[in-house]
């Protein structure tokens, strides 16, 4: 029933072993209440619960409306359970209970009033924490001024509204959402922790309602991951001064237990030695269980906390030593600083030291074994509000220089500060020679001054196996031909690589020329480029052969394969440019052939035949109506003769005759030819007559080109001529003219009169 259960005074309820569930107003006029059975709150009705006492559990089972405990309640264990339901501890009661207060469902609304645990203070929530049962419920302190756990207790949801200041005398734990809905809450020397299934802080946060970290207390947030957080703190310091500071974590490795802390000091830092610019005010920052990470830091100021001028300070961060990191300038009551991975003290500061380099890393140094030092590499330095000059040091495998291509050691630059500032100076940087195969792990130059901030660019590279270029052989020969026939056949040869940093270059000799096609695009001067691709360079044909129109001779040139920081390789070529097949004849014309009709042939002539370089025999053949012999005066033939060539070489006489039995004519020049495979032919022309009357013939009617220089004396060169007769009745009579002599012997006898 709803109606209400009233318990006049002089008269008792006791409830033992029984359980008391109340869906109306229990209402106590004096009279007393004992036992141990429970008692329930139920139903959906608003509902007032006057004062009892029972030993007994109280269980709140309202799914809906509201129950107020009007009267002091004393209990064993309180269980809210009422999913919907809302248990208000009233106000101005005291409330004890001996044992666990369990919230597993519902509100519980502390109100003004006291809620004891198993304790007899005063206080608004005090006594054994570990009674205390969070569950999924809410506890929602709205009284003006009060004061939470005595020893540290974990809630679900936790709400503070009613105004007023709420302090906490032990640490406390939410997980679940943490609302702030007007009023502060002090934390004093105890931490208030945001565990990891806590969604948020709800509220919205001013100077009357925030968080206040006046002592050493934090507010802590528990993480798992990346996120932006808000820490809601601020002052008392005469007045309430609102001054949050948000953390974003971009990146980091979290532990099972892992938290970042905050809290805000209205006070200027101990280790700020600024006098005349500085920020009133710093924020202390923590984290535990974070590895690897990153984060961006804004903190929010009053503009009382400036002292001197905002656009001459920056946010900087305190590590526990000197000196100060500088961030960003100080802007319309905040500032930021980025890229922290390591937490602090945060504030304002104006004037601290600064050196900035134009990056923090440098990699890809790197050359083959054996080959350093690496290419340069550049960064830059410069300096602000200086007390000293910069030192830039190098570490062990590199060497810096302030000149590029030179000037590189191991000795520090010292960059010289001239008005408190070192202008930007570029420094050139290497890795050095000589160092051991592998990767060369990220070793600092530092770049360092009093009082500042030590600036490192992080220097990393490989020394890499030496480049190799292969050449499938060392050697190609029997690059031939014969004189005037070039050029020769070609041949081929592989060029392949590995490790390559650069192209291959194929450079032919002189005397040879090479191709990357069969056949064809054959250069003798211009280097061919084989690209590599990745370090490599698959195998690739190279054809060669022995340039056209050389000198007869042996010729051996290398054809050379190179790139950067490789041994080069080297193919020996070698071929021969042979004399060309020659046949050479004693005479070219032989004239005079005669003889009488009826008689012939006629008497013989002869001329030599002389070969060289032959590959083949050598072929005589006369012309019709001619006869050869290889022998004198006998062995005539009218068809080919045979010369056996002997190494290359023949040597023989030809003796040539008119044949017989020929009619009375005259027989022009024909030809004896002589040949032989490859080598250029010869022909010996004949002519001759067959007569009936007396004939003279002579080989030729014209001679020329006698003469001699008179300081010789003379006499010139001789020249001679055949001369023959047939059906002669008398002996030929040969006389020379004037100014000259004739002799039937060649080199003597020779006379002015008619032979």
């Amino acid at each position: 029933s709803t109606a209400p259960l009233t318990i006049n005074s002089g008269s008792s309820l006791a409830m033992s072993n029984f359980l008391l569930t109340l869906n109306g107003d229990l209402i106590n006029n004096g009279g007393t209440t004992t036992g141990s059975g429970g008692v329930t709150i139920a139903g959906t009705a608003t509902q007032n619960i006057g004062s009892f006492s029972n030993t007994g559990t109280v269980s709140m089972t309202k799914t809906g409306g509201v129950a107020t405990f009007t009267g002091n309640i004393n209990g064993g264990a309180l269980t809210i359970n009422g999913a919907g339901g809302t248990l208000n501890l009233g106000t101005g009661r005291t409330h004890t209970f001996t044992d666990i207060v369990t919230l597993t469902a519902g509100t519980l609304n502390g109100g003004s009033s006291t809620l004891n645990e198993n304790a007899t203070s005063t206080t608004a929530w005090n006594g054994n924490g570990t009674l205390f049962t969070a569950g999924t419920g809410t506890v929602n302190f709205g009284g003006v001024n009060q004061t939470l756990a005595a020893t540290s207790t974990t809630f679900n949801n936790l709400t503070f509204s009613g105004g007023g200041t709420k302090t906490l005398s032990a640490s406390t734990v939410v997980s679940g959402t943490l609302t702030l809905t007007s009023g502060l809450l002090t934390l004093g020397a105890n931490n208030l922790t945001l565990s990891t299934t806590s969604p948020a802080i709800a509220g919205s946060f001013s100077a009357t309602n925030m968080i206040v970290t006046n002592s050493t207390g934090e507010l802590r947030r528990s993480l798992t991951a990346n996120g932006t957080y808000l820490f809601p703190v601020g002052e008392i310091t005469g007045t309430t001064q609102y001054s949050p500071i948000t953390i974003n974590m971009t990146s980091g490795t979290y532990a099972g237990g892992a938290y970042i802390s905050a809290r805000v000091t209205n006070a200027k830092h101990p280790n700020n030695a600024s006098i005349t610019n500085y920020l009133n005010r710093y924020w202390t920052v923590s984290q535990t269980g974070i590895t690897s990470f990153l984060s961006t830091v804004t903190a929010t100021y009053l503009p009382a906390d400036i002292s001197g001028v905002e656009g001459n300070q920056v946010g900087a961060k305190y590590s526990g030593t000197l000196p100060w990191i500088k961030y960003s300038t100080l802007s319309s009551n905040s500032f930021t600083c980025t890229g922290i991975n390591s937490f602090g003290d945060f504030t304002g500061v104006n004037n601290l030291p600064t050196i900035t380099t134009s990056v923090s890393s440098l990699t890809g140094f790197s050359y083959p074994f054996g080959y350093g030092p690496s290419g340069e590499q550049t960064f830059t330095v410069s300096g602000t509000d200086l007390s000293a000059n910069i030192t830039v040091t190098p570490s062990t495998n590199f060497e810096i220089s302030s000149t590029s291509g030179s000037g590189f050691g191991s000795t520090p630059i010292v960059l010289a500060a001239s008005g408190g500032a070192v202008a930007t100076t570029t420094i050139y940087i290497r890795m050095k020679a000589g160092i051991a195969l592998g990767a060369v792990a990220a070793e600092n130059t530092a770049c360092t001054t009093t009082g500042a901030t030590t600036q490192n660019v992080a220097c990393s590279g490989t020394v890499v196996t030496a480049p190799n270029i292969t050449t499938s052989v060392s050697t190609v020969t029997g690059l031939n031909y014969v004189y005037t026939a070039g050029p020769s056949a070609q041949q081929s040869f592989t060029v392949s690589g590995t490790n390559l940093v650069a192209n291959v270059t194929v450079t032919p000799p002189t005397n040879f020329e090479i191709s990357t096609l069969s056949g064809a695009n054959f250069v003798a001067t211009n280097p061919i480029v084989l690209t590599q691709s990745g370090g490599n360079l698959a195998a690739t044909t190279i054809y060669t052969r022995l340039k056209i129109a050389l000198g007869v001779g042996s010729y051996t040139q290398s054809i050379v394969a190179s790139s950067t920081a490789a041994t080069n390789k080297n193919v020996s070529c070698s071929g021969t440019v042979a004399a060309a097949p020659t046949i050479l004849t004693s005479s070219t014309f032989l004239g005079g052939f005669m003889y009488t009709t009826g008689t012939g042939p006629s008497p013989e002539q002869s001329f030599t035949v002389t070969g060289s370089t032959l590959s083949a025999n050598v072929i005589v053949t006369p012309p019709t109506n001619y006869e050869i012999s290889t022998t004198s005066g006998s062995g005539f033939v009218s068809t080919a003769i045979t010369l056996t060539q002997s190494g290359g070489n023949v040597s023989g006489t030809i003796y040539v005759r008119l044949k017989a039995a020929l009619a009375v004519a005259t027989y022009p020049s024909a030809n004896i030819t002589i040949t032989s495979t490859g080598a250029a032919g010869k022909a010996v022309a004949c002519s001759g007559a067959v007569v009936n009357v007396a004939t003279i013939l002579s080989s030729k009617s014209f001679l020329s080109g006698f003469g001699y220089l008179s300081s010789a004396g003379g006499p010139s060169a001789e020249q001679m001529m055949t001369v023959s007769g047939a059906s002669l009745t008398a002996n030929i009579i040969v006389t020379p003219p004037t100014n000259y002599e004739i002799s039937l012997t060649s080199g003597s006898g020779f006379q002015s009169t008619a032979i």
